[in-house]
């Protein structure tokens, strides 16, 4: 994300995954990231949760009523 340092700290976490992390000298870190787009009906009023499937992704409503389910094809070997 194109934002200082300063403001990464401030955010926390998102999606209950921490936005930094220290890395020794000389250390390594791996990431793993997947970006995506997705319609969604417009009597949702948010999204209680995003998981993997296997080849797709599951996105439920926050009053959990509702789901949708994406393709995502590779997406669980992501995951390691």
């Amino acid at each position: 994300m194109p934002i200082g340092k300063e403001a990464t700290f401030l955010a926390g976490k998102l999606f209950d995954t921490p936005g930094w992390k220290r890395i020794p000298a000389r250390g390594t870190q791996h990431a793993v990231y997947a970006a995506f787009l997705a319609e969604v009906p417009k009597s949702w009023r948010g999204i209680r949760d995003i998981r993997t499937a296997k080849n797709s992704l599951v996105i439920s409503e926050s009053d959990a009523r509702d789901s949708v389910t994406i393709a995502a094809g590779g997406i669980s070997e992501l995951q390691g």
